[in-house]
């Protein structure tokens, strides 16, 4: 199981670091129905596996925080433990590289990492992405 206090901690900080966001599809969305689909989908995904659950809710709330919003490495690390930012930072895409390698570079580090967990909400991230055609997605953003 897991600490409920802890997960609503990293939910209420993650809907407050993407409050000013919007999800592409559906236009309108509230991001935050995006970190929730994606927590969602990651816990469906633990359901019969040994895997530390809390951890997985939390990486998968906050996943996009470091890419997306002001947050820190360091600011997930002090509030969340180094588990969860470590976790964030190998999801998050370097944007200094060109667009082609972002993805691979990102698989890598999640490799290194050796996280179950960490890959978990990187499948879950992908699938919810892809749950159904975005119409602004270009034909290689929908094959990648």
């Amino acid at each position: 199981m897991w600490d409920n206090e802890k997960v609503n901690e990293a939910l209420f900080f993650a809907i407050g670091a993407h409050k000013k966001q919007e999800m592409y599809h559906p236009d309108g969305m509230p991001y935050s129905a995006h970190i929730v689909g994606v927590a969602l989908t990651a816990l469906n995904f633990a359901e019969n596996e040994n895997v530390d659950k809390e951890l997985i809710l939390k990486v998968a709330l906050l996943h996009d925080t470091i890419e997306d919003t002001g947050t820190t490495f360091e600011e997930l690390k002090t509030r969340f433990g180094e588990d969860v930012a470590n976790g964030v930072l190998a999801l998050t895409k370097n944007g200094s590289l060109k667009k082609e390698e972002q993805m691979p570079e990102c698989l890598n580090r999640i490799l290194k990492l050796g996280s179950k967990e960490v890959a978990m909400v990187k499948l879950a991230d992908r699938c919810f992405n892809t749950r159904c055609t975005v119409p602004s997605w270009t034909k290689e953003k929908q094959e990648f």
